[in-house]
């Protein structure tokens, strides 16, 4: 990992559960854990690293690249996360930014911090404030114009082994899923993780076309909301997310505002 990493993750993240989440067997990235995730403990639950080369030839050296840096994920959050358009991005589509952080960071503060330079300081902070890993551990390829490849039951399997030990570890006070798709496994691996959980709560009406869901687990005494949302990367009501997530939850968007504002 480059000066630019390492300076970056300088600015938000700490190392501090790094030998409990390096212990964790199907875990291939360490999550980012914000520097001040304990103001708050967000985790936010993402799906899959993608590789997007058209070259197919190249396929598995690009997964190989991302499976040999246990870095990857943090390496991600240290460039559009906290830097916006400096980072330099360029999507499938050609934009210059991520409309999945964009949604994100609009979930959470009602703002994508892409105005003006003042944002900058902004977009560290929160990334200082929220812990970020994928679900599925090992990367999926997304050529453009192509359909992307999907997870496997045993990638659910590995994803679920290695989200539920990140939590034991971390002890979120929620747990946001950036993508509903897992929960359609949750229940079914809960009960082979012998993980005690509550019923869904599902409202009875869509937000876009995705039915809302959430529900409790029960790890080491605490009770943490796990919340699944649609895919914040297209077509995504932010508004109407953000009241979901927080509804029950307001004090820890209350709290992660005042520490933005502060």
């Amino acid at each position: 990992m480059d000066d630019f990493y390492q300076k970056q993750f300088a600015k938000a993240l700490t190392t501090e559960y790094d030998d409990q989440l390096s212990a964790i067997e199907d875990l291939t990235w360490l999550p980012w854990v914000g520097k001040d995730y304990t103001n708050c403990r967000i985790l936010i639950v993402a799906e899959s690293h993608y590789t997007n080369t058209p070259d197919e030839s190249q396929v598995q050296q690009k997964k190989d690249e991302y499976l040999l840096d246990p870095l990857s994920t943090r390496a991600i959050i240290a460039e559009y996360p906290m830097l916006g358009y400096d980072a330099g991005w360029r999507n499938n589509g050609g934009r210059s930014n991520s409309p999945t952080f964009d949604n994100i960071f609009k979930l959470l503060v009602s703002d994508d911090l892409l105005n003006d330079t003042e944002d900058h300081a902004r977009r560290v902070k929160l990334c200082s404030n929220f812990a970020y890993m994928n679900m599925i551990q090992r990367p999926m390829w997304y050529p453009h114009k192509k359909q992307k490849e999907r997870p496997k039951d045993e990638d659910r399997t590995k994803g679920w082994n290695a989200v539920t030990e990140v939590l034991k570890v971390l002890m979120p006070d929620i747990c946001i899923f950036a993508g509903a798709e897992a929960s359609s496994s949750f229940g079914a691996h809960m009960n082979r993780l012998q993980i005690p959980y509550e019923n869904w709560k599902c409202v009875d009406k869509k937000i876009g076309n995705t039915y809302p869901r959430s529900t409790f687990i029960s790890l080491n005494g605490k009770n943490i909301p796990l919340k699944f949302i649609r895919h914040p990367g297209s077509y995504f009501n932010w508004e109407h997310w953000q009241t979901f997530v927080f509804v029950d939850c307001k004090h820890i968007q209350d709290k992660l505002l005042s520490t933005m504002n502060g």
